[in-house]
């Protein structure tokens, strides 16, 4: 008969070998994710990508505000690929900047809200515009909002 200690040293070797393989793979694939943060960290610090400050999480609005904020650092960064308009859009913006610049806007003061379907052009039309026309304005602002937001932390975010 067998010892308990040898009978458990077998098993432990069985264990070890029938375990083997997927402990390999999965150690490969470790490997491979940590190369690929890697990978991803220096395209991040290549092309100036920060990351947003750290929040508490159990604060929707304080999400929503970071939402806001990378939104606005999106709209004012360097693109890879520019485009000077949207495409077919040029009647379009041409009526929306007259609106904007006309004299007859309150004090000098014009708020311009895009509202529509997803995956219409409404962000692509606003930003454009806001390159377009931001140097006109003395003070400028572009939030952008989603189904749920918080009205208080909308104006905050426009007032910082």
């Amino acid at each position: 008969s067998i010892s308990a200690a040898k009978w458990s040293f077998l098993l432990t070797k069985i264990y070890e070998l029938w375990t083997w393989w997927p402990r390999r793979v999965i150690a490969s694939n470790i490997a491979e994710l940590k190369v690929r943060a890697q990978q991803i960290a220096d395209r991040r610090s290549r092309y100036g990508v920060n990351n947003p400050e750290h929040l508490d999480s159990s604060s929707s609005t304080r999400t929503h505000v970071a939402a806001y904020e990378i939104a606005e650092y999106q709209v004012t960064s360097p693109q890879i690929i520019g485009t000077k308009e949207p495409v077919g859009m040029t009647d379009v913006m041409d009526q929306l900047e007259v609106w904007l610049t006309s004299p007859q806007a309150e004090n000098g003061q014009a708020v311009l809200s895009i509202v529509g379907f997803g995956g219409v052009g409404k962000t692509t039309i606003a930003t454009a515009l806001y390159r377009k026309v931001s140097g006109k304005f003395q003070c400028r602002a572009s939030v952008s909002v989603s189904q749920n937001y918080d009205q208080d932390t909308v104006l905050r975010s426009i007032l910082n």
